[in-house]
């Protein structure tokens, strides 16, 4: 009798673990979702996030890892503070770290966004917008490259918890070849604008886009040339004949 009161009791804890459990897991999802915030970018919103990467891409944190690591190490500064030790050579590991991070949780979401909406079939297609949004890409990608080398680069985004790093030799090579495309693509948008004020570098000018490009690609094509000059040599003509940003 006793063997079986404790039988019942233990298969009764058993029921109320399991409905508990059950409980607490069968609308997870919707009781851990911030009602409050967009679980993905709304069309309607492109300009905004397009804003947001060219801001947050390029100036997000660059004062820890420019101008008190980058610029101090190169000796392009100096400073008389103890704690500021880049230019004496010290690797300030937060700095470097912070930027890494800052980049990847701050900058890429909105250019991810906007290259979504805006590729073909998207909710937003617009190809002169997309090929902008390849360009930005690039010119935000490259510091980060030549920061770190190898670094996640085409398998950003693919919604797991953990991405391949890419060599800095396939990330050139795929900065070329994604600044050729977007030129090309651009071709059809000239003397247009795309963007307006949501464009914080060039006020939507498609042609001033195209210079940006070009002058990418020749810059690319510079600091590869010693290691692939045919490559380089084939990019920096091209990048020349398309036109490059001479002024302001």
């Amino acid at each position: 009798m006793r063997k079986f009161r404790l039988y019942i009791i233990a298969s009764s804890l058993a029921l109320v673990v399991a409905i508990g459990i059950s409980a607490c897991t069968d609308k997870f999802e919707e009781y851990n979702t911030d009602k409050t915030r967009l679980t993905e970018l709304d069309a309607s919103a492109v300009g905004n996030a397009f804003a947001a990467t060219q801001h947050r891409g390029l100036l997000f944190n660059w004062q820890v890892y420019q101008s008190l690591f980058g610029d101090l190490y190169a000796q392009y500064f100096g400073n008389i503070a103890q704690n500021f030790g880049s230019d004496r050579y010290v690797m300030v590991g937060n700095w470097l770290n912070n930027s890494f991070n800052a980049f990847y949780n701050n900058g890429i979401p909105p250019l991810l966004g906007v290259l979504e909406n805006t590729a073909p079939g998207g909710k937003a297609a617009n190809p002169g917008i997309y090929a902008m949004a390849q360009i930005w890409k690039v010119k935000i990608y490259q510091p980060m490259t030549d920061y770190w080398g190898p670094i996640p680069y085409s398998a950003v985004g693919n919604g797991l918890k953990t991405v391949d790093y890419d060599s800095q030799e396939a990330i050139y090579k795929d900065f070329l070849t994604t600044l050729a495309k977007a030129t090309a693509d651009l071709q059809a948008y000239k003397g247009k604008n795309l963007l307006g004020n949501n464009d914080l570098v060039f006020n939507g000018d498609v042609d001033k886009w195209i210079l940006f490009a070009n002058s990418l690609r020749l810059r690319i094509a510079i600091r590869m040339s010693g290691v692939e000059p045919a490559l380089a040599k084939t990019n920096a003509e091209a990048a020349i004949a398309g036109g490059v940003m001479e002024t302001n």
